[in-house]
This record gives structure tokens, sequence and C-alpha cells, in this order.
């Protein structure tokens, strides 16, 4: 039996910049409700795949939703594999969806938002790009695409004074086998 207890409104935020990514953003005119909130219509099934810089891939499927209305969240099991995808470590996290979408659209002053298209193997996907402020720049970036399941990332980046670290990117995306 799964406990649902409460997470905190920064849970989501922090998971999120752990998966940051950069791919040449455009500038435009994007809003925070531009920003696709995908965790919002997660269901039960739909996976997605990220390499990390180490090469090691983490799995993140959604297994479980429940309660109703603003209360609703869901259950999503992180299963970390090496290169060959032979599983190192499962764990889950609950997360509440409102206060998953809450984080996502409410972005503190400085903060930048951005438009760019990025190439998933042979397919493209727009996205919208979350720039998080650092020391007056970017010190994270945040690639998101209603097209992509759980929460919509598709890839980030860490950005340091002289470097940038691809700290996940989607490789590949779907329903579990039934």
């Amino acid at each position: 039996m799964r406990a649902h207890g409460k997470t905190g409104r920064r849970t989501g935020a922090l998971f999120v910049m752990l998966l940051l990514a950069f791919a040449g953003a455009r500038a435009g005119d994007v809003t925070p409700a531009d920003i696709p909130a995908r965790i919002a219509k997660a269901e039960v099934g739909e996976w997605a795949l990220y390499r990390l810089p180490d090469g090691r891939r983490l799995r993140l499927t959604v297994v479980e939703e429940f309660g109703f209305g603003k209360t609703r969240g869901v259950v999503i099991e992180k299963c970390m594999m090496n290169a060959r995808n032979r599983v190192l470590d499962v764990t889950e996290e609950t997360v509440n969806i409102e206060d998953a979408v809450w984080d996502l659209t409410h972005l503190s002053p400085g903060d930048e938002l951005s438009m760019s298209e990025i190439l998933i193997g042979k397919r493209r996907i727009d996205a919208v790009v979350i720039s998080y402020a650092g020391d007056g720049e970017p010190a994270l970036q945040s690639y998101f695409s209603d097209e992509v399941p759980v929460y919509g990332l598709v890839k980030g980046v860490k950005i340091g004074k002289a470097e940038r670290i691809v700290m996940m990117q989607l490789i590949d995306h779907g329903f579990a086998e039934e």
C-alpha cells in the first residue's frame, strides 16, 4: 500500500531543476500561460526515458492516479538504469498535480521564457524554454512540450560560467505495453 503524503510546492520544481537542458532558444512573446503543464494530463502507463550525463538512464512512469479535482495526484516510478538498461534503483514519488502545475507556471523575477525546436532522434519537438535566473544570468534551462508524457520535460542544462552541462535529455517516450 502506498502512502500519499503531501508533497511541498517546491518538490516538483526541485525535481524539474534536476532535469534541465539546453538547445538554442529563440526569443518570442512567450508567457507563463504557454508553459505546457503536461503533468496535469498524466495517465497511468505513460512514460518518458532520459539519458543522463554519466550514461545512465532514468525512466519515469506514471503508475497510479488518485483523488479528484484539485486534490488529484499521481505516483511516478523513477527507475534508474545503467547504459545497458540494467535496473540500478527504483523509487516512487507522489506528486500533487495542483502543486506541480503551480510550481511550473509561477516563475521568479529574472526567469525568462522563449521557444525552441529540439531534435530528438529524427523527430522535431517544439518546446517552451524556461531559463531560471542565477547571479544575473541563466543558471538552468528546462525545455517543456505537451507532446512528452509525465512532466513534459524534453531536455535541460545546468549553465556554468564557462560550460553548459546537459543534465537530462529525452530519448524515448510513450505508453506501457499492455
